[in-house]
């Protein structure tokens, strides 16, 4: 839960081509985070062990950064900060 409340106010970067050729870099602050626990809380994904191609990224060494879409609306970034889970 530290890792959440010290990434409010970052700012994420990613530089890329856009379709018209040139170079952009586009910058996005942080504004909200949440913190689970993993399988032992129930509002995580990962709960109970749901152990599913969805879910096995929140199974990797922590420091991996993932997104992915929620209600067909929002893209979310997720950061695991823990530790690799083998199973």
């Amino acid at each position: 839960m530290v890792v959440a409340a010290d990434l409010i106010g970052k700012v994420l970067c990613r530089q890329l081509i856009d379709s018209d050729g040139q170079q952009k870099i586009l910058r996005m602050r942080i504004s909200e985070t949440e913190a689970y626990i993993g399988e032992g809380d129930a509002a995580c994904h990962a709960h109970a062990g749901t152990r599913t191609p969805r879910t096995e990224i929140m199974y990797h060494i922590g420091g991996v950064f993932y997104v992915y879409l929620t209600y067909g609306i929002h893209h979310m970034l997720n950061l695991v900060s823990g530790p690799r889970v083998y199973r």
